[in-house]
């Protein structure tokens, strides 16, 4: 009888296998889940509708459409009574609901928040977590004490951090401020939009049709219309139509808004920018590092950028020196792992044939011939295969295949270092 591994964590480490291994492996059989260790025992039977192990060995069951908790010694310890069960690791508590409500408990299944809340977020800032109960939102800390009463028709949760200290943005008539955790107003109700404090102590608020970058004493340090936060620290925004480069760190515009577009920062390289059509590149304070003469190019990626020259691709290094030759006929992926991915070209006027990847190495060599319909570098000479809708692990300098996977499993995670 088949059974199919559907969780399996694989670590590879210089194209070997890592030392640690997790313990349990969940699996299915007959559509029904269980756990082997990991040489292969059978420790649960295949008797749950799902499995899920958490980071420290916990597992949370669902059997006969409700969800219990088993400890890392396999006891059962929280009883399936529960419509839903989530679990927020970082303050080992548990998420539960029933009935159509929602309640936290600890690890242990004690009670820590009543189970009477419409909604409560898997996320925690300072020990606390938004609530809501009818159509209002409040905040309770880790250990169930009300630190907002439910009294806002909003808390922004987004990016809800520890970066925020105890700074809460709530909307109320409307309009949103921000309050402490004495649940008073340091920065009064007047955005119509206002995101979390960042690491930086920046917010961006919205008012009167125009947006804003603000400090936590509502000082505004940038005003625009679009921005996007590319980096830690790095943020390209738009006025009048054009782009520029603002720092978070030093809270000053590092590049006038001069560029057509600025597309994602990556770090510790470059910023990708066009202007007059052109694509060029600019560094983290603003500086053009590589002239915009480029028709079209793609992001740095392990010290390598592609670029189209006379309609082939090729790849420049942060010099601008062209250390791969514009052979490339189709398109180029970026670098990982010192391999790329080359889509293959059209072979005649007719268009591209998009089923024909393969790999190249940091020298320009194929190293996997585009021919198949899609293919995922993983470490040494391994790749992830995919061949009439099926997944395969695959030797490509051997040309052979190594193992089936399932193509629709979307569980399994591999890492490679």
């Amino acid at each position: 009888m088949k059974i199919r591994l559907l969780l399996l964590f694989v670590l590879f480490q210089n194209s070997i296998f890592a030392q640690s291994q997790p313990p349990y492996i969940v699996f299915e059989k007959n559509n029904q889940y269980g756990v082997l260790d990991s040489i292969g025992n059978i420790i649960i039977q295949p008797s749950y509708q799902g499995l899920d192990v958490l980071k420290d060995h916990h597992i949370v069951a669902n059997k006969n459409d409700l969800y219990g908790l088993f400890d890392k010694h396999l006891n059962l310890i929280i009883p399936f009574d529960y419509d839903y069960i989530q679990v927020n690791e970082s303050e080992q508590l548990l998420l539960v609901s029933k009935n159509g409500k929602y309640g936290l408990l600890n690890m242990k299944g004690e009670v820590i928040l009543s189970i009477i809340y419409e909604y409560i977020a898997n996320r925690s800032l300072n020990n606390t977590f938004i609530i809501k109960k009818g159509d209002r939102y409040g905040v309770v800390n880790h250990k169930g004490k009300i630190i907002l009463p439910t009294d806002y028709e909003s808390i922004n949760e987004y990016n809800f951090n520890a970066a925020s200290k105890n700074l809460y943005a709530v909307r109320k008539n409307g309009l949103y401020g921000y309050v402490n955790h004495k649940n008073k107003y340091v920065i009064p109700p007047i955005f119509t939009y206002a995101s979390n404090f960042d690491s930086y102590g920046l917010a961006t608020v919205n008012k009167d049709d125009q947006s804003a970058i603000m400090t936590k004493k509502g000082k505004i340090v940038l005003d625009y219309s679009q921005h996007t936060f590319n980096d830690d620290h790095i943020v390209t925004f738009k006025q009048n139509d054009l782009y520029g480069v603002f720092d978070k760190k030093s809270q000053k515009i590092i590049q006038q808004p001069i560029y057509e577009s600025v597309e994602n920062f990556q770090r510790d390289e470059a910023i990708m920018v066009k202007k007059n059509g052109l694509i060029g590149y600019i560094d983290r304070y603003g500086k053009l590092i590589i002239p915009c003469t480029y028709q079209e190019a793609d992001n740095f990626s392990e010290g390598l950028a592609a670029v189209l020259i006379d309609g082939k691709w090729g790849y420049i290094d942060l010099n601008n020196t062209i250390v791969i030759p514009n052979t490339f006929i189709g398109s180029v992926g970026a670098f990982k792992n010192n391999v790329a991915v080359y889509h293959r070209g059209p072979v005649s006027k007719y268009g591209y044939t998009w089923k024909q990847d393969g790999l190249i190495n940091r020298k320009g060599e194929i190293i996997a011939q585009p021919i198949y319909e899609g293919i995922t570098y993983l470490f040494g000479d391994k790749a992830i295969l995919v061949e009439k809708g099926d997944k395969f692990l695959y030797d490509f300098k051997t040309k052979k295949k190594l193992a089936r996977l399932i193509a629709d499993d979307s569980v399994y995670q591999i890492q490679a270092n």
